[in-house]
């Protein structure tokens, strides 16, 4: 029962939160008349609240402070976004090319590096292999530029936002954001990954219709001397919009005895280098990590590695290799240390172990061609009536994740009426030095999440429990909420994505790596989390009396974005 010295400062609160409380009172003085000689006190009942009026829907701070960033809205891209290609003749001619000489000896590629991590497995001597490679001529090269030029271009245009989403330094710095000026791009192609590095560090100007950006220099390394001039080609166009046009080099190898070569990529360092979809052309592990080693030899200090590879077993195995090989190195180098950016949010192992050779996936021998239309995984729709109702047994299971690899999915435009997704993985770091003092392991006092978990505690409230403390206790939850909101609406960072808690708290905050599933009145959401492993969390209705709006959040969450580990809504 509410006593009288309470009333007044009841009255005192806000509407929203009075009717909240009330709702609460009424339930216990119900409970109490009704079942007077309950021995154990018994929890408020989510599933019987009544809808929030109107007032405290439009109050909803939570949805606010999460919503982007569990929405990941820069997974999509629009079609006006894309850069054009050169209309090409022969479309059919090239896509027989396109099938035989490039996807069927990736697919023969995927093979190699299987049955190489098998043969690892077993500690079995190594085997000679004369699996070819892939030799971009005249018409592969062709080939590469029609079908894989956009799909890459907007995969790495993602995954650059997003890193320079994290790396932006906090409001009223000098340089807020993270601009690269030396770019190194190992398997250049046709240029799509420097073409999206270009648009993403550009600003537009008003005068001419022009651009300027901070890169000045993108040295491209290929073996293929077609690739190469075709990356020159579509340079020039896009460098025409720009005042100040970055310098443009190239190379055939990463290491070269060429004086030249040697001049322009042994001697220099770099403050960004990319290898996006550059590891599917090796046949064996180790020459990839020589790569990625060689590459992180070339980083400035706070220079960031992207490794961006297909969203297939043998992709995300890749990505794995590498992230284990940066850990273990990390641990033996005494200078030279690294910080994962994305899309893990901790250093801690990888929770997708390697599967057994017997329980493989059927879809284990895709490449990063293979067209992926799954409405299921892609589906953007917010409606309840197309909600998933299965049982709740169903959470046991993990149909995604017992696959044993992670990948994203990234939303093009629709062609033919016909929607289009590319699938991938990926790894970005950092290059820190020892002395350097990680950003996101300092202990903050007034955290986020520290407060979502405090009002889902507060929420619990019992017959016995005081309730003048538990108003009082959530009247200052709400505020300290409302005024996390209002900090995060006064940012006016452009390229910040919504993510400025997130970078604050990065390792109190999992990476969504599952599509989530919504049932009505639940949102049931799979991350991955410190110290690593896989959290499930399930978001009901009711949430929304504790903290505002976070039931909104979870139903706008997406594949790929980020949610708060709490772990009071794993369940």
């Amino acid at each position: 029962m509410i006593r009288s010295s309470s009333l007044l400062t009841y009255r005192r609160l806000p509407s929203s939160v009075q009717t909240q409380l009330m709702r609460i009172s009424i339930r216990q003085i119900n409970t109490s008349a009704t079942k007077p000689s309950i021995s154990h006190p018994a929890a408020v009942d989510p599933d019987d609240l009544e809808e929030e009026d109107d007032e405290t829907e439009e109050r909803q701070p939570w949805k606010t402070l999460l919503e982007l960033s569990a929405r990941a809205p820069w997974r999509v891209t629009d079609a006006e976004a894309l850069p054009p290609i050169p209309q090409l003749h022969k479309r059919k001619h090239l896509q027989q090319v396109y099938q035989d000489r490039i996807v069927n000896v990736h697919k023969n590629l995927v093979k190699q590096r299987e049955a190489e991590r098998r043969r690892l497995l077993r500690n079995d001597p190594a085997k000679k292999s004369d699996t070819p490679l892939v030799l971009y001529g005249r018409e592969e090269t062709w080939a590469s530029l029609y079908f894989r030029f956009q799909p890459n271009w907007a995969v790495v245009s993602r995954v650059l936002q997003e890193t320079q989403a994290l790396l932006m330094k906090p409001k009223g710095s000098n340089d807020s954001s993270w601009q690269p000026r030396r770019i190194l791009d190992f398997g250049i192609g046709c240029g799509s990954a420097s073409a999206a590095a270009l648009e993403v560090f550009s600003n537009r100007s008003v005068d001419a219709n022009k651009t300027s950006s901070p890169i000045e220099w993108i040295h491209g390394i290929d073996p293929s001397q077609t690739m190469r001039q075709c990356a020159q080609e579509m340079f020039q166009d896009i460098l025409e919009q720009h005042n100040l046009p970055p310098r443009v080099t190239f190379s055939s190898y990463l290491s070269s005895s060429n004086k030249e070569d040697a001049i322009s990529s042994e001697i220099a360092s770099f403050d960004l280098a990319l290898c996006a979809y550059g590891l599917t052309e090796l046949p064996y592990g180790s020459a990839a990590l020589s790569v990625i080693t060689l590459l992180w030899e070339k980083l400035n200090d706070q220079g960031v590695l992207v490794v961006i590879e297909p969203g297939t077993p043998d992709g995300f195995a890749t990505i794995r290799m590498v992230r284990n090989f940066l850990l273990a190195a990390a641990q033996e180098d005494t200078q030279d240390d690294f910080c994962i950016l994305a899309p893990c949010t901790h250093h801690g192992p990888c929770p997708l172990e390697r599967l057994p050779p017997h329980s493989r996936p059927n879809n284990w021998k895709k490449t990063q061609q293979d067209i992926i239309d799954d409405k299921d995984e892609t589906d953007e729709t917010d409606d309840e009536d197309n909600e998933d109702i299965d049982n709740d047994e169903d959470e046991v299971e993990q149909p995604e994740m017992s696959r044993g690899y992670c990948s994203f999915v990234h939303s093009l435009p629709a062609q033919r009426g016909k929607s289009k997704s590319e699938k991938f993985s990926y790894l970005v770091v950092q290059k820190r030095s020892k002395s350097n003092e990680y950003e996101n392991n300092r202990k903050i006092d007034n955290s986020l999440t520290q407060l979502l978990k405090e009002s889902l505690v507060n929420s619990h409230i019992r017959v016995e429990d005081d309730v003048q403390d538990a108003m009082i206790a959530f009247h200052d939850l709400d505020q300290r909420a409302q005024t996390f909101e209002k900090t995060y609406l006064s940012h006016e960072d452009e390229g910040a994505l919504g993510l400025e808690i997130v970078r604050e708290e990065r390792s109190s905050f999992s990476r969504i790596v599952r599509a989530p599933r919504k049932k009505k009145g639940h949102a049931f959401i799979e991350g991955c989390a410190a110290p690593g492993r896989i959290a499930r969390y399930k978001v009901s209705k009711s949430a929304s009396i504790a903290a505002p709006g976070l039931y909104a959040a979870a139903r706008k969450s997406r594949w790929g974005g980020f949610w708060p580990h709490v772990s009071d809504l794993e369940g």
